[in-house]
């Protein structure tokens, strides 16, 4: 949903490039889960985490408001 919304609004391809592909690993406490590929992530501490944020919520708030 996230590349589909950057492309909508004519994102360069390098942004939505570097969000494909990523891993991500889980700790809690002392305990560190194993790295999980995912198919689209936003890298912790990139400084546009939060307009991304904002662009993926975006259409999912747009769906809740018209069956509201």
């Amino acid at each position: 949903m996230l590349t589909l919304t950057l492309r909508h609004f004519e994102f360069p391809d390098c942004i939505v490039d570097y969000l494909v592909d990523k891993s991500t690993q889980y700790f809690w406490n002392l305990f560190i889960f194993g790295t999980c590929d995912t198919d689209v992530g936003i890298g912790q501490g990139f400084t546009h985490s939060l307009t991304l944020s904002v662009l993926y919520i975006a259409p999912h708030i747009h769906i809740f408001e018209l069956r509201a």
